[in-house]
């Protein structure tokens, strides 16, 4: 991924510097099976603050930012971790984790604690101020636990139906059905247990003038 250079282009020694201090990538592709190792967000943050994109592979959006979040991670670097997680694919248990519906989507993990960035511009002096400072003024979160395999099979059900609503439609429908089938049957079975009641009866009132008649 490329880095944007979002400096000066007359400033000839910072645009110098960040290309020689920013050759390798500097933002981490963290997936399920790595990001509670490496993150240690529920378990102590010992390796510092986590700076997270949620991104999907169809997000044109977020495509467009991978560079922008380089750049991000450039100036962030000496102060705490960037990374991103690929909701679509690699991390979609650590998205239904985190509650990561629609993409992009930025969290600040920082001990112990996560912040939401819930503001509407995605410039790279905008991420640096949040994740510096900003943070402060957003909701603080408790970063939950990994999910148990029942627990996010759960969130995995929802997260399908929401992205299928004709699926629920149509268990409603198959529900309703099942109801009047199992009315039906119910009135069905109660008609033929009056029938061979009134049967019973009928032929026990002829055995009975039967036997009055002899």
């Amino acid at each position: 991924v490329p880095l944007l250079y979002d400096g000066s282009v007359k400033d000839e020694d910072l645009l110098l510097h960040t290309i020689v201090e920013n050759q390798e990538p500097v933002v981490r592709e963290l997936s399920d099976d790595t990001f509670e190792h490496l993150t240690q967000a529920s378990s102590g943050a010992t390796t510092g603050d986590w700076f997270v994109m949620f991104y999907a592979t169809n997000c044109v959006e977020c495509q467009r930012l991978q560079a922008r979040w380089e750049a991000v991670g450039a100036k962030l670097k000496t102060r705490l971790n960037t990374a991103r997680v690929n909701r679509q694919t690699t991390g979609r248990v650590t998205s239904r984790r985190f509650g990561v519906v629609e993409t992009p989507v930025f969290i600040l993990f920082r001990q112990g604690k996560m912040y939401r960035y819930n503001i509407p511009k995605y410039d790279v002096t905008s991420f640096v101020t949040f994740a510096t400072d900003w943070y402060k003024n957003a909701r603080t979160e408790n970063v939950p636990v990994p999910k148990t395999p029942f627990d996010d099979l759960t969130l995995q059900i929802a997260e399908y139906l929401r992205e299928n609503p004709w699926m629920w439609k149509l268990g409603s429908i198959a529900v309703c059905i099942g109801v009047i089938a199992s009315v039906i049957l119910r009135l069905n079975a109660g008609q033929v247990a009056q029938k061979k009641k009134s049967a019973k009866k009928d032929k026990s009132e002829k055995s009975d003038k039967t036997k009055k008649g002899k």
